[in-house]
């Protein structure tokens, strides 16, 4: 899975700007020191930038994420995602699909995925996830966990473990823990350390911001 759940889970909802009634749109970005999906670097080790803009009417939206990337054949990825957010109790959920777009390959790929965080107490959530990939026939599985301390920082973690259906890629399980630190409401920055069963440790430095 290309979303690094962990951020995402510590972040919480992502702020605003409504532009009419319901309608809200959101957008942010990053540069990181290298990009990992699945505890593998797609960037050949080197910095990247990311970003994303978001709609949502309701329950429902739709977004484009970004990144730089540098995997031998192409240099930019797009993941265009429609999806559908909803909460039960206190459990919120999100269900979308994403098609994945490079730059020089064309169109990829597409997996439909949910989500499902927890707040286990008020500064502590617990979120996970699966996802499947149509093309690969790959299923994801990612559990999550995020706990906020001294009003600005986050420590968060989480694992994940893909597996093949069509045993053309070997199986793999990847983990990352790391610090977030918010610099106000709208920016932040995070160290992380990634390890996987397919390729050695990383560490990743980013900083970036939301809107």
């Amino acid at each position: 899975m290309r979303t690094l759940l962990p951020v995402i889970f510590a972040c919480g909802i992502l702020p605003s700007v409504t532009l009419a009634q319901e309608v809200e749109f959101s957008f942010g970005a990053l540069i990181a020191s290298d990009y990992i999906s699945d505890g593998e670097s797609l960037s050949g080790d080197k910095p990247v930038l990311q970003g994303y803009v978001e709609l949502q009417y309701g329950r429902v939206y739709v977004g484009v994420w970004a990144s730089t990337l540098d995997d031998g054949t192409d240099t930019a990825e797009a993941d265009v995602t429609i999806g559908y957010r909803q909460s039960i109790g206190d459990v919120d959920i999100d269900i979308n699909y994403a098609r994945t777009i490079y730059d020089k390959s064309g169109d990829c790929c597409g997996e439909f995925a949910i989500y499902a965080e927890y707040p286990l107490t008020d500064d502590a959530t617990l979120g996970g996830g699966i996802s499947f990939d149509t093309i690969s026939d790959e299923t994801s599985v990612d559990l999550a966990a995020a706990v906020d301390f001294a009003e600005a920082w986050t420590i968060s973690g989480g694992v994940g473990a893909d597996f093949d259906a069509t045993e053309e890629d070997e199986d793999s399980v990847s983990w990352d823990i790391g610090l977030i630190r918010s610099f106000g409401e709208n920016s932040w920055g995070d160290i992380r350390f990634f390890d996987s069963s397919i390729e050695s440790s990383h560490v990743i430095v980013s900083v970036g911001f939301d809107f």
